[in-house]
């Protein structure tokens, strides 16, 4: 999710994320296999969800420099105002996460 960059789709089919550039033929698989962004990013919640769960450090690590990449993500859809709101609560549960790492916070992240 670092590596995102304006512009760019998470692609989540497969067993790994793959960072696709937008273009016609992107469009088509997505349209083929079902996927949209809800769903998509739905998928992604659940990354985070476990890597919280995790609390080791590479996961702590990963998730807080992924939040450049999801500001990336947001610019993306930043006419979307649904998504941007999304991405943004996912980066706020982040850095909560960040603050209260040792702490009891809840950390599932549900987003409706």
């Amino acid at each position: 999710m670092a590596k995102l960059q304006a512009g760019d789709r998470v692609c989540t089919q497969y067993v790994f994320f793959t960072i696709i550039k937008s273009d016609i033929w992107s469009k088509l698989r997505r349209s083929f296999f079902g996927s949209n962004r809800t769903s998509d990013f739905a998928r992604i919640i659940n990354l985070y969800n476990s890597a919280m769960d995790n609390e080791c450090t590479i996961s702590h690590k990963l998730c807080m420099e992924s939040i450049v990449g999801l500001g990336a993500l947001r610019e993306t859809y930043i006419d979307d105002i649904t998504m941007t709101c999304r991405v943004d609560t996912l980066v706020s549960r982040i850095q909560l996460w960040d603050e209260s790492i040792k702490g009891s916070v809840g950390r599932e992240i549900t987003i409706s």
